[in-house]
């Protein structure tokens, strides 16, 4: 019995996520026309983007739209066919994806990563359904792969697969020992392995004669379609959240007020701990949070920003909700003021967001349960 409730708590996470995917396919295909979107998402897969690669800087919104929407639905699908159980950090590995795929992550470069895992599995002879997640988690380091096998001069395609090959091998047995180092305070576990491990990797690459660099492309003018884009994905999830279950929306209320008084330390799976509906109203007030929140402070809504907000909208079913993320945001602004850093530099302004894997220490010290 318990199985089958479980199965129907997470059952629409697949289908929404094809949603979601037609959504923004549709959306790059119509925006600018078909031919400039797919011939934008073929200068985003031929070039190399190390960060920050503003896909919509370089390639156009509608390229970017549409890269978006593909990586979406591979992620989705990868789940799906592994057979890994969806919950709520099926969704996290989504948004993940989602997220990233406005700025330096493609279609093209996630696949080597995806290919490491499962032949961890073989070699491990478990199943692939084990390491999915981690899988698609370790396609953070996608740059790295476009970097070798578009830009390093040699465009050496086959030593960018083998890289990721390589990657999406060993991230598995990586995860565990950086889970347990950080004790579930930092929510972005994979992209902590992930980092350890780029930082090994580039002086290596740099004894062997590459100097990969970093590089911007940012963005303004786009304000107004992101915003659009976001907040009506984020009124989404509140409506459905409240209206849409079978519990009323005076019930669902009461109990996002009881997710707000979690420390959002991981494992926090709201959607067994809270169900469905709580975890939707907090993903959209995230969202609508995030985009004031960058509005207030003269923002650019733009590949990295959004990205980094649907990230946010993603960990909101495992451990954000607005009591443990405020802190560590307004902690960056307050670490701008006193290090005279602009509040528009492009930095803090995706700083601001990603900071908020450390929720869970502003939560702990704030003496929530």
């Amino acid at each position: 019995m318990q199985h089958h409730e479980n199965h129907d708590r997470f059952a629409a996470v697949f289908p929404v996520a094809l949603i979601i995917s037609a959504v923004f396919v549709a959306l790059g295909l119509l925006l600018e026309g078909p031919l400039t979107a797919l011939h934008g998402l073929k200068d985003i897969v031929t070039r190399p983007d190390l960060l920050i690669t503003d896909y919509v800087q370089t390639s156009g919104l509608g390229a970017t739209l549409l890269n978006a929407g593909l990586v979406t639905a591979v992620a989705a699908t990868v789940l799906k066919l592994s057979r890994d159980p969806f919950n709520g950090y099926s969704v996290v590995t989504i948004g993940m994806m989602t997220g990233f795929s406005f700025f330096g992550k493609n279609i093209l470069t996630i696949w080597p990563f995806i290919a490491g895992g499962w032949l961890y599995a073989k070699v491990t002879r478990r199943s692939f359904s084990d390491y999915a997640t981690v899988s698609l988690m370790s396609a953070s380091l996608a740059p790295l792969v476009s970097y070798l096998a578009m830009g390093n001069g040699s465009h050496n395609l086959l030593l960018g697969l083998a890289v990721g090959l390589l990657i999406g091998f060993v991230m598995p047995a990586i995860c565990p020992y950086t889970y347990r180092i950080q004790n579930g305070m930092n929510l972005y576990n994979a992209g902590f392995a992930a980092g350890l491990l780029a930082m090994m990797i580039v002086p290596i690459l740099k004894a062997s004669g590459h100097d990969p660099q970093t590089v911007l492309h940012w963005s303004e003018g786009y304000n107004l379609w992101l915003f659009g884009i976001i907040a009506a994905l984020s009124i989404c999830l509140i409506l459905a959240g409240l209206f849409l279950g079978k519990e009323p929306a005076r019930h669902v209320l009461k109990d996002y007020r009881h997710l707000l008084g979690t420390t959002g330390r991981a494992p926090s799976d709201y959607f067994r701990m809270f169900g469905p509906c709580p975890t939707f109203v907090n993903m959209g007030i995230n969202g609508l949070f995030c985009l004031a929140f960058l509005a207030a402070i003269g923002g650019d809504l733009n590949g990295p920003t959004a990205g980094a907000i649907i990230t946010v909208i993603g960990f909101s079913t495992y451990g954000k909700h607005l009591r443990n993320m405020l802190p560590v945001m307004l902690g960056v602004l307050l670490a701008s003021l006193v290090l005279h850093f602009s509040v528009r530099d492009p930095a803090l302004q995706i700083a601001v967001f990603f900071v908020t894997a450390l929720s869970p220490i502003s939560g702990h010290l704030a003496g929530l349960s």
